[in-house]
């Protein structure tokens, strides 16, 4: 636990230092917090949302908002530290999209509606959008 701790720290530092440009006080914490509380689960091969003294919901809204002004200098590297190996990944001409599967639906039947985090990036690697989407994707 020790050692997987030191990792996340480690990368961690790797994302505010590689970031184009200095990552305010305001994001670093954000960034911190959210790697607590959006984790793999490893026993279900799921990503989870286990927010830290408040709502869902609330992390929901705290996403949104901060992917304004903290996600917008981040490009794929950057993105692939803080949240780790997406369950899937969608490439057109245009964008490029993480999936991170929250609910077991989106494994079996991608076709069907699923919970995930979605995080798209635009054709020069640059993240344009972070949301909590139900997807409904054709394969």
């Amino acid at each position: 636990m020790a050692e997987t701790l030191k990792y996340s720290f480690l990368a961690l530092a790797l994302i505010l230092c590689s970031c184009k440009t200095r990552v305010s006080d305001e994001c670093q914490e954000y960034f911190q917090t959210l790697q607590k509380e959006f984790t793999f689960n490893e026993s279900t091969g799921l990503y989870q949302i286990r927010p830290v003294g408040r709502s869902e919901a609330a992390f929901v809204l705290d996403l949104q908002h901060r992917r304004k002004n903290c996600f917008m200098s981040l490009g794929k590297k950057e993105v692939l530290e803080l949240f780790g190996v997406p369950s899937r990944k969608y490439i057109s001409p245009i964008s490029e999209r993480y999936y991170y599967y929250m609910t077991s639906s989106c494994e079996s039947d991608f076709d069907r509606n699923c919970e995930s985090l979605e995080v798209q990036f635009g054709a020069d690697g640059q993240f344009r959008s972070a949301d909590i989407v139900v997807v409904t994707t054709y394969n």
